[in-house]
Formats: C-alpha cells, structure tokens, sequence
C-alpha cells in the first residue's frame, strides 16, 4: 500500500514518524524517519492505555494478562481490532535497516522540541515543526 499511494502521488521521498517507519520501506524512495519506533514499544504504550481505562472503570488488567489473553483471543487497543497474529507480528517488528535512510530523533541529541505522541493531549510545537521544516528543505534539496 504504501508502494502504491508513493507512486499514484507522484513521490519523490517518504517522511515517516514513530510506526510508520516500520512499514515505509516498501517505496524505493529515499526516506527520512522521525523518531522511529518498534513496534513492541507501541504495543506497550497501547496496552499501558487499555491498562489505565480499566483501572478508571475498576478493573485489574496486567500487562501479561492483556497479551496472553491477546495471544489466544485478539484485543481492543486504541479503538482498532488486533488479532493475535497482528499482536504477534507487531510485538517483534523493527523497522528495516536501510542503507539510504535519514534518521532523527527529538530532544538533546536531535531536533529542538518536544514528542507531541508522549503528550495527554494533543499540541503543537512551532520550534519543532519549523526545525523540522528547515532540516527536510535541506535534506531533499
């Protein structure tokens, strides 16, 4: 899918942020990945979120009950069905090394600005978006 949507816009290079580069190496565009993530930190911060709203609801969820209970049955994370196979895969996805990609990170190593995804709610950061403007400008050029 994301071989095809590059090609029906027209793409020249891939931006992808935190999941998205576990999927991006589809294309053979040059890509620049924000923050990558694998895929088992994202199932964490999925299922720590299930763990919460139960707990505000008066249920005692753990994290391995949640995934044994997922491995056997599928879960409701984030509003999306996961099925075991898909908590599986998801749990042990990377993203692919690529000899061209461009990676950056945000915070005292990388772009100024905060991780809007660690946020309760959501924001914006004009010094990163403009931070991350500038470094794209240059990067495509």
């Amino acid at each position: 899918a994301v071989a095809d949507a590059a090609l029906q816009l027209g793409a020249t290079h891939i931006l992808s942020v935190r999941g998205g580069c576990l999927i991006d190496d589809a294309a053979a565009f040059p890509i620049y990945r924000l923050a990558p993530a694998k895929g088992s930190g994202l199932l964490r911060t999925m299922l720590r979120t299930r763990i919460a709203s139960a707990r505000e609801a008066g249920e005692t969820l753990t994290l391995d009950g949640l995934m044994d209970l997922g491995r056997k049955a599928g879960l409701d994370l984030g509003g999306y069905r996961l099925g075991p196979a898909m908590l599986a895969e998801l749990d042990v996805a990377e993203p692919a090394p690529l000899a061209s990609a461009f990676e950056r990170s945000i915070g005292t190593q990388g772009l100024p600005g905060s991780s809007l995804w660690l946020r309760a709610e959501p924001g914006e950061d004009a010094v990163l978006a403009q931070a991350l403007a500038n470094e794209i400008r240059v990067w495509i050029a």
